[in-house]
């Protein structure tokens, strides 16, 4: 494990719970004061301030990369070449003018030419993972929740035509202050919390595609917006702030349609002005059901399918069942 902030501190919880069943958890590397504490916490014997320790070790083979966006590219092409398989938090890596003089190149860099080095910047990791012939894993968290399990096993079922996607990832902001500026960050609420959806929308394409096709849905076309809603005149003005308000050069509120192969779309919002916790949301709508998959908050999965037949002595489901226009509605629970 490299770096103990709060993702770090998330996957360590998790592998605590598989130790000596699919892993082992040998060192821990980073610069937070309470590092000894938080090896103890998890029964981690070796810890270190330099993450080049953990590639020296021949035992090691896995590093997971839970540190701040601007480390990503230089962490995993040291650890392709350490020849260790690598897991890296979202996103893989951006543009963050770490060259330039001035300090909010947010506002002075175009997008264009951030777009052209951070393509380059993916290019290097991909060369080096292939290289050196190691696996890159994003581990992206969302598919493999149970109400994502369910919707695939639906689409699978169904046989249904994903036609549109529309899904959310918001909060009322990030704790972490390297989050605030394009320089450490590499954008805003778009690239940070925007990745679990249209990570995704294109797991499902793809899922979709393989299963009718044998081979992929891919997308042809992107287009998005942005926006400063911590910046509105009335909001700033507010004596005390509910949200995170600190943001500095990098975006608060975003949208991206994706406009894939097959002509279906699919639509992601992110947000860091969100009040009520983490709202986590999908909604499918295929051409046979509305599924709506709320990881959070957990009002769990729901289908509504064009039609569905009930036993008359199944007095739980119909007490389930809702006439709406033709349309039967069912709530169902996951786990």
């Amino acid at each position: 494990m490299v770096g103990t902030g709060f993702a770090g501190r998330l996957h360590l919880k998790n592998y605590s719970k598989l130790r000596g069943l699919k892993v082992d958890l040998v060192a821990i590397c980073s610069k937070d004061a309470d590092l000894p504490i938080v090896a103890k916490t998890y029964g981690i014997s070796d810890y270190y301030d330099d993450h080049r320790r953990i590639l020296e070790r021949k035992d090691i083979d896995v590093v997971d990369l839970c540190i701040s966006t601007d480390l990503h590219e230089k962490f995993c092409i040291e650890t392709a070449r350490a020849r260790k398989h690598i897991i890296c938090e979202k996103p893989l890596t951006g543009y963050f003018g770490k060259d330039r003089e001035e300090e909010y190149v947010g506002f002075t860099v175009s997008k264009q030419l951030m777009l052209q080095e951070t393509l380059q910047g993916c290019d290097r990791v991909a060369k080096a993972v292939a290289e050196n012939n190691v696996k890159f894993m994003y581990a992206e968290n969302w598919i493999y929740s149970p109400p994502l399990a369910k919707l695939k096993s639906l689409i699978k079922v169904s046989g249904g035509t994903l036609m549109d996607i529309r899904s959310e990832g918001s909060h009322s902001g990030s704790g972490a202050a390297y989050s605030r500026k394009w320089k450490t960050s590499g954008g805003g609420s778009l690239m940070r919390l925007g990745a679990h959806p249209v990570g995704t929308a294109l797991h499902l394409k793809q899922y979709e595609g393989v299963l009718k096709y044998g081979k992929p849905i891919r997308p042809k076309s992107v287009t998005a917006e942005v926006g400063r809603h911590t910046k509105i005149e009335s909001f700033v003005k507010e004596k005390k702030k509910y949200i995170v308000s600190a943001w500095e050069d990098v975006e608060d509120w975003g949208v991206i349609v994706i406009h894939f192969e097959d002509n279906s779309t699919a639509t992601v919002f992110s947000s860091d002005g969100v009040l009520g916790g983490v709202r986590n949301t999908l909604t499918v709508y295929l051409s046979n059901a509305v599924v709506n998959v709320n990881m959070n908050p957990t009002m769990c999965w729901r289908c509504m399918p064009r039609s569905l037949i009930f036993s008359e002595t199944s007095t739980s489901l119909k007490d389930l069942r809702r006439r709406r226009d033709g349309t039967s509605q069912v709530l169902m629970r996951t786990g």
